[in-house]
C-alpha cells in the first residue's frame, strides 16, 4: 500500500464526507463502518477532499482549479493517479480532458476486482464489501428505474415475435454498435473466490462496451477484444445458462455482464430482497405449453432465479408440470434453450418495460424516484446559488402533492425530456453524447 494512505485512523471525518458525496449519486453509498474503511483504503486524505469538491457532472481541470483553489499541475497529477486506480472517470474532448468522480455501482466497486491487482488489499476489500451486502441493497434497488436490464438470448426469441424485438434488445446488435469491446474478470466471481469459494463459471467474461470499454482498456482494467471473441463469449454464456445484464439504456450502453445466480449480486438480489420490487427484466416472459411439458425439470434446474417449479398434476394423467412465477421471471430465455420438448417460449410481456433512451434519462429518473434530483441539477458545491438551489428543490420535491405528481409516469417522462433538452442547449451539451 502507498504511504499516502493512513486508512482514516486520524481524520475519519473526511471519509464520512466522501461517503455523503458518493451517496448523492442516484445509486448511493451505504453508511456503515465497513464502507468508510473501504474509502480510507482507496483514497488518501487529499484525494478524499478533492473527491468531495468534484461536481457530479464532468469537469475540466481549469474549472476544478477554481473550485478547489489548487494548482492545475497538482490537480492533473492527482486525477491521473486516481483514474489509473479506477476512482475517477476521464474523457478526452477536442484535446481537453474532463473528469468525474466514479459512483459506487456501476463504478469503482467493480473496478476494484476487475483484474488481479497488487496496489490494493483485494481480499480485505472484498470481505468488507461482502459483509456490507445487505446494506447495499437499499441504496442500489430503492426505486422503479434500475441501472441494469436483462437481454434475452436471441435464439430463444420465437419467429412470431422477432418483428417486435428492438435492436437494443439483441445482444449481437448491442455488441456491433458498441464499436470497442473489452473483457475483464467478473467482479462478483472474483469477490467470491477471495472471501468464500470459487464459482465454477468462467472468470474472464464481463464485457465493456463503447466508451466504457475504452476507459477500461486505457487504464489496464480490461483487455481489448474483437467482435468475434465477444460473440463467442455470448455463445459460451448461453451454453452455461448465464444471464446477460447490460446498461439500462437504449443508446451507448457501457457494460454487459454474464451473470450466474451462485455468485452475482444482481441475480441473488432477486431472491433475497423482499422490500423492493426490482425491475431488471427483459420485455419478454417465459410461458409453458402444458400439452407438451413432460415435467422433466430441465427448465427449473437452469432458471437463474428459481422462477420455475414443478407441480404435481392428476389430469389428463398423473405426472409433473412446470410452472413459471411471472413475478420474478427475468425473461432471459435460458429455460427455452434447455427444453427438449419445445414446450417453452418467450412471449412479449403485457406491460412493456420502459428502457430509458440515454444514461442522462436513466440517471434523472433514478434521482427523481430516490429524492436526489437536487443533487443532479445543482452540482457545484463551491457556488452559493447551487447550495441554496439544492436546499429549495429538496424541500419542494418533498411536498406530498409534488412528490406524487413527479412519480407519475407521464409527468416524470415529460419533465425528464424537458431537462434533457435544456441540457442539450447548454454550452456543455456535448456531454450528452457520452452519457
Amino acid at each position: 500500500m502507498s504511504d499516502q494512505h493512513n486508512h482514516g485512523h486520524h481524520h475519519p471525518q473526511i471519509y464520512g464526507d466522501l461517503r455523503k458525496r458518493l451517496d448523492a449519486y442516484p445509486v448511493g453509498a451505504p453508511d456503515t463502518p465497513g464502507f468508510r474503511k473501504v474509502l480510507s483504503i482507496l483514497f488518501s486524505e487529499d484525494e478524499a477532499r478533492l473527491a468531495c469538491s468534484m461536481p457530479q457532472s464532468l469537469v475540466n481541470i481549469p474549472d476544478l482549479a477554481k473550485i478547489t483553489g489548487q494548482s492545475e499541475t497538482k490537480l492533473e497529477k492527482m486525477l491521473e493517479r486516481m483514474a489509473d486506480r479506477g476512482l475517477v472517470a476521464d474523457i478526452d474532448r477536442n484535446g481537453e480532458k474532463y473528469y468525474m468522480l466514479m459512483p459506487t455501482i456501476p463504478g469503482f466497486f467493480e473496478m476494484l476486482l476487475m483484474q488481479k491487482r497488487d496496489d490494493i488489499p483485494q481480499k480485505e476489500l472484498a470481505q468488507y464489501l461482502w459483509d456490507d451486502k445487505e446494506s447495499l441493497y437499499p441504496v442500489i434497488f430503492n426505486g422503479e428505474t434500475q441501472f441494469g436490464r436483462v437481454l434475452p438470448y436471441e435464439e430463444s426469441l420465437g419467429k412470431d415475435i422477432h418483428h417486435e424485438v428492438c435492436a437494443y434488445e439483441r445482444t449481437s446488435e448491442v455488441l456491433k454498435e458498441a464499436g470497442t469491446v473489452s473483457v475483464s474478470l467478473c467482479y462478483c466471481r472474483h469477490e467470491k473466490k477471495l472471501i468464500a469459494e470459487e464459482c465454477p463459471h468462467p472468470m474472464e467474461i464481463c464485457l465493456g462496451l463503447g466508451m466504457g470499454a475504452e476507459m477500461l482498456i486505457k487504464h489496464h482494467f480490461a483487455r481489448r477484444i474483437e467482435l468475434a471473441e465477444a460473440l463467442d463469449i455470448v455463445a459460451q454464456s448461453h451454453e452455461l445458462g448465464l444471464v446477460h445484464v447490460t446498461d439500462n439504456v437504449q443508446k451507448h450502453p457501457v457494460f454487459m455482464c454474464n451473470c450466474c445466480s451462485c455468485a452475482c449480486g444482481m441475480l441473488t438480489s432477486f431472491q433475497e430482497i423482499t422490500e423492493f420490487e426490482t425491475v431488471m427484466t427483459s420485455n419478454y416472459i417465459a410461458r409453458i405449453d402444458s400439452d407438451n411439458c413432460t415435467g422433466c425439470g430441465r427448465c427449473a434446474r437452469v432458471c437463474p432465479v428459481g422462477a420455475i417449479t414443478l407441480h404435481k398434476i392428476w389430469e389428463p394423467k398423473p405426472g409433473l408440470l412446470a410452472k413459471v412465477d411471472e413475478s420474478i421471471c427475468l425473461g432471459c430465455g435460458a429455460c427455452v434453450l434447455s427444453c427438449k420438448k419445445d414446450s417453452l417460449k418467450l412471449q412479449t410481456r403485457k406491460a412493456r418495460v420502459i428502457t430509458p433512451e440515454t444514461a442522462f434519462h436513466r440517471m434523472t429518473a433514478m434521482a427523481l424516484e430516490r429524492g436526489k434530483l437536487q443533487e443532479l441539477l445543482f452540482t457545484d458545491p463551491s457556488k452559493i446559488t447551487h447550495r441554496v438551489g439544492k436546499i429549495l428543490m429538496k424541500s419542494f420535491l418533498r411536498l406530498p402533492p409534488m412528490k406524487k405528481a413527479m412519480l407519475q409516469k407521464e409527468v416524470k417522462s415529460k419533465f425528464i425530456n424537458f431537462l434533457f433538452e435544456k441540457a442539450r442547449q447548454s454550452k456543455d451539451g456535448w456531454v450528452l453524447d457520452y452519457i
